[in-house]
């Protein structure tokens, strides 16, 4: 007996659209961060029906039913969502809960105004690269992969004398690369960054003439920090600030001496970095490193 095959009659289509994708990046390692993030997504007129982002593939972080815009995602061409259609702001929170990473938060409107990965809005000149993806910078606790240095300190507002959280910190090698961190609540900050190139390789020909091992090796690097917190925009529903505030920091003062003395403060400090040694950023004298945003009393 023959099996018979069902005949099917398709009774409709239907199509989604996916209005918010986001692909995340490491800089430090210059690759995609594909796994380990809780992203949420929270309307600001609504907060109790946050959503949570699902990874594709790809590792991109995607939203499907986002509050307000079921009509949007399930449209079945342009004409039949008016033009231009209405916005709605939401909440989009970060966290690594492996720790890698400075959790951050901002909010973003949506449906976007072009299409495909959501790119993030900073001014020229931001270290966010958004041509690659969404930004998040190594956390305080994140472990410096092999060969990798790292740039470490705690903040303190020369002014309040409290910790000079949220700030940005960039770190400038001599070959042009800049490296990039962020403090937390407590001021406190890591900033990896591979190692900067050897003049001249090892193995290479003519080989190292100058004697030194591998671990008596320095480099130069510059330090410059943005920190203005008046300048920071707030979250609905959230402590930490807009994140697109945080990149556009105005310049701080560095005082490599405490605050009073005649050095007075500089917009960027040079020193040393040692092979194999984590360096330890700080004002002569105290643990920390005393900053303040340019045009505050000191």
């Amino acid at each position: 007996m023959l099996d018979v095959v069902p005949e099917y009659r398709l009774m409709e289509r239907v199509k989604r659209r996916t209005l918010l994708g986001i692909r995340f990046w490491d800089p430090a390692l210059d690759a995609q961060i594909a796994d380990g993030l809780r992203v949420t997504l929270t309307p600001v007129e609504n907060t109790r029906r946050t959503i949570t982002a699902y990874r594709t593939r790809s590792g991109i972080y995607a939203f499907d039913n986002i509050p307000g815009l079921h009509v949007l995602e399930t449209a079945w061409d342009d004409d039949s969502i008016g033009s231009p259609p209405p916005t709605h702001s939401y909440v989009l929170d970060i966290e690594d809960a492996s720790g890698r990473f400075s959790g951050v938060a901002q909010v973003v409107y949506l449906p976007l105004p072009y299409p495909g990965l959501f790119l993030i809005d900073s001014d020229p000149g931001s270290p966010n690269d958004s041509t690659k993806g969404f930004s998040l910078y190594s956390s305080i606790t994140r472990t410096p992969p092999a060969q990798y240095a790292c740039v470490c300190g705690d903040l303190v507002d020369a002014h309040s004398g409290m910790p000079a959280a949220d700030a940005l910190l960039r770190v400038r090698t001599d070959d042009g690369s800049s490296w990039y961190g962020l403090s937390d609540r407590e001021g406190r900050f890591s900033v990896l960054m591979p190692y900067p190139y050897l003049h001249v390789a090892y193995g290479s020909s003519p080989p190292l003439s100058d004697g030194l091992r591998l671990f008596q090796r320095t480099w130069n690097i510059t330090l410059s920090v943005q920190y203005s917190p008046a300048s920071l925009d707030p979250v609905p529903g959230s402590d930490k600030p807009s994140y697109i505030s945080i990149l556009n920091q105005g310049q701080a003062l560095i005082y490599p001496q405490l605050p009073g003395s005649p050095a007075g403060g500089f917009d960027e400090l040079i020193t040393q970095l040692n092979y194999g040694r984590d360096l330890v950023v700080s004002t002569d004298g105290v643990s920390e490193l005393h900053v303040s945003p340019i045009g505050s009393p000191t």
